[in-house]
């Protein structure tokens, strides 16, 4: 089971307030996942894995929300039972 997050309303207004972080406001925080690596001692921060990063960032536990994969398949990849990606030649 992986455990996949996202940011929170209030932390998505953090997040996209920092303007002279290296992060800065260009992301869209609102559509990132990221993959819980761990909590510290007193679990008031989480290590998270940004999609498209490689090294985990320190987020107070406050600001994040647990998410299902299926609930983000959606924002993630397209349906193919949808017929998205149908090869067949009719």
């Amino acid at each position: 089971m992986t455990n996949l997050i996202r940011l929170n309303e209030k932390g998505i207004r953090v997040f996209t307030s920092r303007a002279g972080s290296t992060h800065g406001p260009k992301l869209r925080w609102g559509e990132r996942l990221g993959r819980l690596v761990k909590y510290n001692r007193d679990r008031s921060l989480a290590y998270v894995i940004w999609d498209g990063n490689r090294s985990p960032d320190r987020v107070s536990t406050g600001l994040i929300e647990a998410c299902g994969a299926a609930a983000n398949k959606s924002r993630t990849s397209p349906d193919v039972s949808q017929g998205a990606f149908n090869l067949s030649s009719d």
